[in-house]
């Protein structure tokens, strides 16, 4: 067995201005991309960039890193839930106003091909499938670079205001 160290530094957000009551969601998203706006603690922990940013849909970029696997050898199942999580309400997010967030309330995801630490870049998309006052539902996929689809899900957020 070999033994490595992880270690970084990460930004607190600051909740009592939250980010996204100042932004709308595509603001908040493209700043992430450009970096005016820090990181969020999750983005660092497990690793992806902010690749799309358009209204109703968000793409995120991801290389698998061993620190992520689990005994069996693949990605964490709760990594691909987070991913897919991620894209999707950022997705929901891409759909709000200023001085509005939102929050998942349901979330569901099939994985369908396990994800190797030597696996390819991986592309997590959302896209809004219904975008109302109350709630946002999106849909996800996470693909390859080939096209290959290693999960897909759902995800049911609630909005509302910051």
């Amino acid at each position: 067995m070999t033994s490595r160290s992880r270690s970084y530094e990460y930004s607190v957000v600051d909740m009592s201005r939250p980010p996204l009551a100042d932004r709308s969601g595509v603001e908040f998203f493209k700043g992430l991309q450009d970096g005016s706006i820090p990181e969020q603690p999750i983005t660092q922990t497990v690793g992806w960039d902010i690749d799309v940013v358009e209204k109703g849909y968000l793409s995120l970029l991801f290389e698998p890193k061993d620190y992520l696997l689990h005994a069996a050898g693949l990605v964490h199942g709760g990594v691909m839930a987070t991913l897919l999580d991620s894209a999707m309400s950022g997705a929901v997010m891409t759909t709000l106003e200023k001085g509005q967030g939102c929050t998942t309330i349901q979330l569901n995801i099939s994985p369908v091909r396990g994800i190797r630490a030597d696996a390819p870049r991986l592309r997590i998309e959302g896209r809004v499938v219904h975008g109302g006052r109350q709630t946002g539902v999106a849909t996800g996929t996470i693909k390859d670079e080939e096209g290959r689809l290693y999960a897909h899900g759902s995800a049911s957020c609630l909005i509302f205001k910051t």
